[in-house]
């Protein structure tokens, strides 16, 4: 079999037979090759064919807020070129989705470095890094190769044109937060102490239902679970006819004939007594 040719210069490689390391082949002593992997390459023909790729969401996290600066998905791209120069670097391929550029970089053997981050930064373009290297691509189908590249490989954002904005925003709102914990926390330091309760005016209530009769009326079960407010007029509506039903019948020594006036301690409690 061969001669074998490298994928990316065409040059003659050789095969090399190793005890530290697996069969593979090489260039030649005096090869000019940059050294360019067949996955490396693969990856940006795929990218220009299929024309799709996830994008990493870029979220910025500072003590419990998060800023959304990019939500990132799955997207169907406008248009892929492969390989384009821009001002001092040359990104894999760039890649253009609702008129918006973006640089994508592949990582199989080298990440992106400072100095090009730096370069990247100054033309202000954002830029996503695919990391390849954990591909097992000898032990998966082609299909499931592809679905890596361009889904589900590990990404990252090299640089955002709004990250800066996003950085500012989210401090503004972390600021605010503390703002706001810091006004709460004055508040519950200078709130006053509430005065002790005063329970004889529940003695008292108690005191004047059993004179009348109607202290097996406290602790009735009814069909809520839940307090509930009504207004005054409501209340007394309510809580009249069962009173005077029950004054009706109930013994009241020493009345006479005079007539009995329904009125509320000061607590608001439904009592009934001689009037004057």
């Amino acid at each position: 079999m061969g001669p074998f040719r490298c994928l990316d210069c065409g040059e003659l490689l050789q095969l090399r037979i190793s005890t530290r390391a697996r069969p593979h082949f090489a260039h030649l002593p005096d090869s000019r090759c940059a050294g360019e992997t067949a996955l490396h390459v693969y990856a940006k023909e795929l990218l220009e064919r299929e024309r799709q790729l996830t994008f990493a969401p870029l979220v910025l996290r500072q003590e419990g807020v998060e800023e959304i600066v990019f939500e990132g998905g799955r997207f169907k791209l406008d248009r892929v070129v492969i390989e384009v120069d821009r001002p001092g670097f040359r990104p894999d391929a760039i890649v253009v989705l609702s008129s918006n550029e973006f640089a994508v970089e592949f990582k199989v053997a080298h990440a992106v470095d400072d100095a090009k981050q730096e370069k990247v930064a100054a033309v202000d373009i954002p830029m996503i890094e695919i990391d390849l290297n954990s591909l097992r691509f000898q032990q998966i189908s082609m299909q499931e190769l592809d679905e890596a590249i361009l889904h589900n490989c590990v990404r990252k954002w090299i640089h955002h044109p709004e990250r800066s904005l996003g950085q500012a925003r989210l401090e503004s709102r972390v600021a605010a937060k503390k703002e706001e914990r810091g006004r709460r926390l004055k508040f519950h330091i200078e709130r006053k102490p509430r005065g002790k309760v005063d329970y004889d005016y529940h003695r008292e209530s108690l005191a004047s239902l059993e004179e009348v009769g109607l202290l097996d009326e406290i602790g009735v079960p009814v069909d809520c679970q839940h307090w509930f407010c009504v207004a005054c007029r409501c209340g007394k509506q309510l809580c009249l006819p069962r009173v005077l039903s029950h004054l009706r019948v109930a013994a009241l020594p020493d009345l006479g004939s005079k007539s009995v006036a329904i009125g509320r301690t000061t607590k608001g409690m439904p009592i009934a007594c001689p009037p004057g």
